[in-house]
């Protein structure tokens, strides 16, 4: 009996962690509320949807992250990967994400400039990103001795050169794609 409860275990602490779907829905309503909120208004925003396929692909990155360390080579190329180290169980997704929203503040769009690191900030208002993903798992960076758990959110990439402005002013929906509708504004 204790071979299997230490079997259990030994595959529980390998295995990313998922979210729930709670926590789906809230990393959903974080990036529709952070795009929504845009300054100036965004004429060009799609909405977020929440990527089974990019989750897995997260999940898929710490497994392998938790036997050979942080290897960002090993990310799927339509992908941009962001997240966060922490010893205890991992950053709630919401919080990570709170992290690095608040790169906002040292984001000028009209000089396309950031005062202090705010490319992620970019990439998660970027108008033309529509998935996200994510999972939390333990990874053991190089250089490091124990594992540490890390959380994680994959975008899904889209053609963009990191020194453009991640999406035109203008009024909200202004520039919906045909066939798609306006939503929440």
């Amino acid at each position: 009996m204790r071979r299997v409860i230490y079997f259990v275990a030994l595959i529980w602490c390998a295995v990313a962690d998922i979210p729930t779907e709670d926590q789906r829905t809230q990393v959903v309503e974080f990036f529709t509320n952070l795009r929504e909120s845009v300054d100036p208004p965004a004429s060009n925003m799609m909405l977020m949807r929440y990527s089974l396929e990019l989750e897995t692909k997260a999940q898929n990155f710490l497994d392998i992250c938790s036997s050979t360390g942080l290897d960002r080579n090993i990310l799927p190329k339509d992908a941009i990967q962001f997240g966060g180290y922490v010893d205890q169980r991992g950053l709630a997704y919401v919080d990570m994400l709170n992290y690095y929203a608040s790169e906002r503040q040292y984001y000028n769009y009209d000089q396309n400039r950031c005062t202090r690191s705010c490319s992620v900030y970019k990439e998660m208002v970027l108008a033309t990103s529509t998935a996200v993903g994510c999972a939390k798992g333990k990874c053991n960076p190089r250089g490091v001795s124990s594992n540490r758990n890390l959380t994680i959110c994959l975008l899904k990439k889209t053609e963009w050169n990191p020194e453009e402005r991640p999406y035109r002013r203008g009024d909200s929906c202004s520039e919906c794609p045909d066939g798609f509708d306006c939503q929440r504004k």
